[in-house]
């Protein structure tokens, strides 16, 4: 048979009467906050149209990058490979 202990904990019992504030300067959650969509890098069929990548009739490959303005090194690159030689079947493919 468990034996019940009985101990007072004045700590536990005040409810906040002691004048301890919450929600001071270092409370809360700071965690990592989760990517959402308008964050994320775009590739566009259009941005291939610009480039003059996107050719009927023609294979492409090549690589596509992104980058800061000013920055010399892109930030991001993904390899692509447009296949638009049959055009009732046209295909991008992503490498990475």
């Amino acid at each position: 048979m468990a034996q019940l202990c009985n101990f007072h904990c004045p700590e536990a019992d005040d409810l906040g009467e002691t004048g301890g504030d919450m929600g001071g300067y270092g409370s809360g959650w700071r965690g990592s906050k989760k990517d959402v969509v308008e964050d994320c890098i775009v590739l566009s069929i259009a941005d291939f149209v610009r480039a003059q990548a996107l050719v009927p009739g023609q294979c492409r490959r090549g690589k596509w990058s992104w980058s800061f303005d000013g920055d010399a090194e892109p930030y991001a690159t993904i390899g692509f490979e447009l296949d638009l030689v049959n055009l009732g079947y046209p295909s991008l493919r992503l490498l990475l």
